[in-house]
Protein backbone atom coordinates (compact mmCIF):
# COMPACT_ATOMS: atom_id res chain seq x y z
CA UNK A 1 0.00 0.00 0.00
CA UNK A 2 3.12 2.37 0.74
CA UNK A 3 4.35 1.31 -2.96
CA UNK A 4 0.76 3.02 -4.52
CA UNK A 5 0.72 6.15 -2.21
CA UNK A 6 4.14 6.72 -2.97
CA UNK A 7 4.02 6.66 -7.26
CA UNK A 8 0.46 8.71 -6.92
CA UNK A 9 2.30 11.33 -4.88
CA UNK A 10 4.84 11.14 -7.84
CA UNK A 11 2.64 10.98 -10.26
CA UNK A 12 0.49 13.96 -9.04
CA UNK A 13 3.88 15.99 -8.62
CA UNK A 14 5.08 15.16 -12.58
CA UNK A 15 1.60 16.40 -13.59
CA UNK A 16 1.30 19.20 -11.39
CA UNK A 17 5.15 20.40 -13.10
CA UNK A 18 4.39 19.48 -16.39
CA UNK A 19 0.01 21.00 -16.88
CA UNK A 20 -0.76 23.56 -13.94
CA UNK A 21 -3.97 23.88 -12.90
CA UNK A 22 -5.21 26.55 -14.61
CA UNK A 23 -8.30 25.75 -16.87
CA UNK A 24 -7.26 23.99 -20.31
CA UNK A 25 -7.94 26.24 -23.14
CA UNK A 26 -10.89 24.67 -25.38
CA UNK A 27 -9.43 25.20 -28.66
CA UNK A 28 -8.05 23.51 -31.72
CA UNK A 29 -5.56 20.77 -30.86
CA UNK A 30 -7.15 19.80 -27.51
CA UNK A 31 -7.70 15.85 -27.00
CA UNK A 32 -9.54 14.47 -24.36
CA UNK A 33 -10.70 11.42 -23.53
CA UNK A 34 -13.16 9.26 -21.25
CA UNK A 35 -13.53 5.96 -19.68
CA UNK A 36 -17.17 5.46 -17.80
CA UNK A 37 -20.22 2.70 -17.14
CA UNK A 38 -22.96 3.73 -19.17
CA UNK A 39 -26.64 2.98 -17.85
CA UNK A 40 -29.07 2.47 -21.09
CA UNK A 41 -33.02 2.05 -21.87
CA UNK A 42 -33.91 0.36 -25.00
CA UNK A 43 -37.08 1.80 -26.64
CA UNK A 44 -38.89 -1.28 -27.91
CA UNK A 45 -38.44 -3.25 -24.60
CA UNK A 46 -38.28 -3.12 -21.40
CA UNK A 47 -34.73 -4.03 -20.92
CA UNK A 48 -31.92 -2.03 -19.15
CA UNK A 49 -28.30 -2.44 -20.38
CA UNK A 50 -24.94 -0.71 -19.12
CA UNK A 51 -21.44 -0.69 -20.97
CA UNK A 52 -18.25 0.43 -20.71
CA UNK A 53 -17.91 3.69 -22.48
CA UNK A 54 -14.58 5.41 -23.74
CA UNK A 55 -14.85 8.00 -25.77
CA UNK A 56 -12.33 10.28 -27.53
CA UNK A 57 -12.37 14.23 -29.64
CA UNK A 58 -9.85 15.70 -31.49
CA UNK A 59 -10.38 19.60 -31.62
CA UNK A 60 -10.26 20.94 -35.20
CA UNK A 61 -11.24 24.18 -33.79
CA UNK A 62 -12.86 25.35 -30.68
CA UNK A 63 -16.16 24.80 -32.43
CA UNK A 64 -15.73 21.18 -34.06
CA UNK A 65 -14.54 18.08 -33.39
CA UNK A 66 -13.88 14.77 -34.37
CA UNK A 67 -15.77 12.36 -31.95
CA UNK A 68 -15.60 8.52 -31.41
CA UNK A 69 -17.30 6.50 -28.98
CA UNK A 70 -16.70 2.87 -28.28
CA UNK A 71 -19.43 0.85 -26.32
CA UNK A 72 -18.57 -2.73 -24.31
CA UNK A 73 -21.65 -4.42 -23.05
CA UNK A 74 -21.28 -5.47 -19.93
CA UNK A 75 -25.25 -6.69 -19.34
CA UNK A 76 -28.36 -5.81 -18.17
CA UNK A 77 -29.73 -4.62 -14.92
CA UNK A 78 -32.25 -7.34 -14.72
CA UNK A 79 -30.27 -10.76 -15.51
CA UNK A 80 -33.25 -13.01 -15.79
CA UNK A 81 -34.17 -11.05 -19.16
CA UNK A 82 -31.04 -10.83 -21.00
CA UNK A 83 -31.95 -10.59 -24.68
CA UNK A 84 -28.11 -9.86 -25.75
CA UNK A 85 -25.10 -12.42 -25.32
CA UNK A 86 -22.91 -9.55 -27.23
CA UNK A 87 -24.22 -5.46 -27.84
CA UNK A 88 -20.90 -3.41 -28.51
CA UNK A 89 -21.08 -0.38 -30.55
CA UNK A 90 -18.11 1.93 -32.54
CA UNK A 91 -19.49 5.65 -33.71
CA UNK A 92 -17.23 8.13 -34.93
CA UNK A 93 -18.64 11.56 -36.15
CA UNK A 94 -18.52 15.21 -35.85
CA UNK A 95 -19.57 17.21 -32.47
CA UNK A 96 -20.33 21.10 -32.61
CA UNK A 97 -18.99 22.80 -29.68
CA UNK A 98 -20.80 25.93 -28.33
CA UNK A 99 -17.95 27.26 -25.78
CA UNK A 100 -18.09 29.47 -22.76
CA UNK A 101 -15.47 29.72 -20.69
CA UNK A 102 -14.71 26.49 -19.13
CA UNK A 103 -17.80 25.08 -20.25
CA UNK A 104 -18.37 23.47 -23.43
CA UNK A 105 -21.75 22.41 -24.62
CA UNK A 106 -22.07 20.44 -27.75
CA UNK A 107 -24.38 18.23 -29.83
CA UNK A 108 -22.72 15.13 -32.13
CA UNK A 109 -23.97 13.11 -34.91
CA UNK A 110 -21.87 9.69 -34.83
CA UNK A 111 -22.91 6.90 -37.54
CA UNK A 112 -21.23 3.30 -36.60
CA UNK A 113 -21.98 -0.55 -36.08
CA UNK A 114 -22.81 -2.94 -33.54
CA UNK A 115 -21.19 -6.39 -33.25
CA UNK A 116 -24.98 -8.29 -31.95
CA UNK A 117 -25.51 -11.94 -31.09
CA UNK A 118 -28.98 -12.65 -29.22
CA UNK A 119 -28.93 -14.38 -26.11
CA UNK A 120 -29.69 -18.09 -26.00
CA UNK A 121 -32.76 -17.79 -24.34
CA UNK A 122 -36.10 -20.50 -24.40
CA UNK A 123 -37.21 -18.96 -27.92
CA UNK A 124 -34.07 -19.36 -29.53
CA UNK A 125 -33.86 -22.93 -28.38
CA UNK A 126 -37.47 -23.85 -28.76
CA UNK A 127 -37.05 -22.70 -32.36
CA UNK A 128 -34.13 -24.40 -33.55
CA UNK A 129 -32.72 -20.77 -34.36
CA UNK A 130 -29.33 -20.52 -34.98
CA UNK A 131 -27.58 -17.93 -33.18
CA UNK A 132 -25.72 -15.65 -35.37
CA UNK A 133 -23.23 -12.53 -34.45
CA UNK A 134 -24.08 -9.74 -36.80
CA UNK A 135 -22.49 -6.42 -37.80
CA UNK A 136 -25.28 -4.29 -37.87
CA UNK A 137 -25.37 -0.29 -39.38
CA UNK A 138 -26.09 2.07 -36.43
CA UNK A 139 -26.72 5.93 -36.37
CA UNK A 140 -27.05 7.87 -32.73
CA UNK A 141 -27.01 11.66 -32.17
CA UNK A 142 -25.73 12.72 -28.54
CA UNK A 143 -25.72 16.04 -26.43
CA UNK A 144 -23.79 16.38 -23.43
CA UNK A 145 -21.97 18.85 -21.19
CA UNK A 146 -17.98 19.29 -20.29
CA UNK A 147 -16.54 21.50 -17.54
CA UNK A 148 -12.73 22.31 -17.60
CA UNK A 149 -12.02 22.33 -14.16
CA UNK A 150 -8.12 21.91 -14.10
CA UNK A 151 -4.86 21.49 -16.38
CA UNK A 152 -5.75 18.20 -17.47
CA UNK A 153 -8.98 17.21 -16.16
CA UNK A 154 -12.67 17.78 -16.81
CA UNK A 155 -16.17 16.73 -15.78
CA UNK A 156 -18.61 15.31 -18.50
CA UNK A 157 -21.74 14.79 -18.91
CA UNK A 158 -23.81 12.91 -22.01
CA UNK A 159 -27.15 12.23 -23.37
CA UNK A 160 -26.82 9.72 -26.38
CA UNK A 161 -30.02 8.16 -28.88
CA UNK A 162 -29.18 5.49 -30.74
CA UNK A 163 -31.01 3.79 -33.51
CA UNK A 164 -30.15 0.82 -35.27
CA UNK A 165 -31.38 -3.34 -35.57
CA UNK A 166 -30.31 -6.44 -34.88
CA UNK A 167 -30.80 -7.79 -38.55
CA UNK A 168 -29.81 -11.57 -37.94
CA UNK A 169 -32.65 -14.89 -36.60
CA UNK A 170 -35.07 -12.40 -34.87
CA UNK A 171 -34.93 -8.88 -36.22
CA UNK A 172 -34.83 -6.96 -32.81
CA UNK A 173 -34.29 -3.48 -32.62
CA UNK A 174 -30.67 -1.69 -30.90
CA UNK A 175 -32.54 1.64 -30.47
CA UNK A 176 -31.97 2.97 -26.95
CA UNK A 177 -31.03 5.95 -24.71
CA UNK A 178 -27.87 5.63 -22.86
CA UNK A 179 -26.54 8.43 -20.49
CA UNK A 180 -22.65 8.75 -19.57
CA UNK A 181 -21.02 11.09 -16.60
CA UNK A 182 -17.76 11.38 -15.47
CA UNK A 183 -14.58 12.77 -14.89
CA UNK A 184 -12.27 12.45 -17.87
CA UNK A 185 -8.86 13.89 -19.02
CA UNK A 186 -7.84 16.13 -21.62
CA UNK A 187 -4.53 17.50 -23.04
CA UNK A 188 -3.32 20.51 -25.13
CA UNK A 189 -0.91 18.96 -28.26
CA UNK A 190 -0.85 22.34 -29.49
CA UNK A 191 1.06 25.58 -27.60
CA UNK A 192 -1.12 28.39 -27.76
CA UNK A 193 0.63 31.63 -28.85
Amino acid sequence: MEVVRKFALLLSFVLSVFYPLNAQRIEKGLVKTELTISPAKMLASNHANFYMHGSLDIYLSSKYSFSSSTYFYLGELNSELTLFEQNHSIFYGISRHFVKGKSDAYISFQPGFALTQLQNNDLIVFAKIKRETAINPMASIAAGYNFFVAGIFHFFTELRFVAGNHNTNIRTSLSEIRFSAGLGFNINTIRSK
